[in-house]
């Protein structure tokens, strides 16, 4: 369920930036180790975070998702969350720490009654990934047929994407193409109608394309990157969209108080008629596209994953050198 989602992006980042820092590590819960680091918070990881607490072993659990996230995601979202609420304050509190991607997430998570001590640590984007000349970007945009100035969303197919307002700026906007690039879920898991009726009956203008393996390719076709999604514990893609240099539109949520900066780095909206606007105004300067472009890129460089592996190196060190303390006090 989870390999094609921005979790699973945000663990393989994790996996690299161990790589880069020479630590070592193992998929495989049941093998020895010193720390236990989940990035899900599902049966299975809970079973493995109580069998290392009675071991003694530090658990880490990097925090995906809040009770906002959950909203809008699946089916009787609306129903279920404040049992996923309360779910979700307990795995958490039962951690020994907590990674919240942006300090908005912490913030969040602090007012949903989480008291376990918390780092801010960012997913991270691998910039050497996201990265092609000009003349990879021109073979990219014939390999997915476009001719005209595109506007790219990434993200699942689900109402807290923001996909009904991305279809209501595509329908204003016949002139320009209108790609979406994410898995689509079942009906069961996201039951939403209206959102199923209007991606079926979706404009002309406009592709859901699924999922795609080497995203890479599909920001480089890319003219502007559109993410109207509603809540988030950091936004993945959009640093990935960032370290590629495409300008970038956003819609205007707290979490993007810091960092994102309207008419800096992006540009912000909370109506479809801002995000239209926002949309031509880059279309009609490549200036405009250039300036912001260059800035998201600089915001990219300062979450590198050779940044955030030195963040883990040092918190593992120190999250095992309390433990060792702890132990030696625990025995006199």
């Amino acid at each position: 369920m989870l390999k094609r989602t921005g979790i699973m992006s945000a663990y393989r980042n994790h996996r690299q930036a161990l790589d880069t820092a020479g630590l070592f590590y193992t998929e495989d819960p049941t093998d020895e180790h010193d720390v236990l680091h989940l990035h899900w918070i599902g049966p299975r990881s809970y079973y493995h975070l109580q069998q290392a607490k009675r071991a003694g072993k530090p658990v880490i659990i990097t925090a995906h998702s809040t009770a906002g996230t959950c909203r809008g995601s699946v089916t009787l979202s609306e129903v279920i969350n404040p049992i996923a609420r309360a779910y979700l304050r307990h795995i958490y509190n039962s951690a020994d720490l907590l990674i919240a991607p942006t300090p908005y997430t912490k913030s969040l998570l602090r007012e949903q009654g989480v008291t376990t001590p918390m780092q801010v640590i960012s997913n991270g984007v691998d910039v050497s990934r996201f990265s092609l000349n000009s003349l990879a970007c021109e073979c990219l945009r014939q390999k997915f047929g476009l001719s005209r100035f595109t506007v790219l969303s990434v993200g699942q197919v689900i109402p807290r994407k923001g996909v009904l307002d991305f279809l209501d700026v595509a329908e204003s906007l016949p002139e320009f193409e209108f790609l979406w690039v994410g898995e689509r879920l079942s009906p069961w898991l996201s039951f939403y109608p209206l959102m199923h009726y209007r991606v079926e009956h979706a404009p002309r203008n406009v592709r859901f394309l699924g999922f795609i393996e080497h995203i890479e390719e599909i920001y480089a076709a890319a003219d502007v990157f559109f993410f109207p999604s509603y809540e988030e514990t950091q936004g993945l893609v959009l640093l990935e969209a960032a370290a590629m240099g495409l300008p970038i539109v956003l819609r205007d949520i707290p979490i993007y108080h810091q960092g994102f900066v309207h008419g800096m780095n992006c540009l912000k909206g909370r109506t479809i008629s801002e995000f239209i606007d926002s949309i031509k105004r880059l279309a009609t300067s490549e200036e405009l596209r250039r300036c912001l472009g260059s800035e998201a890129l600089k915001l990219a460089h300062s979450h590198r994953l050779d940044q955030i592996s030195n963040q883990y190196k040092v918190l593992y060190e120190t999250l095992l050198e309390r433990k060792k303390s702890q132990d030696k006090c625990s025995s006199r």
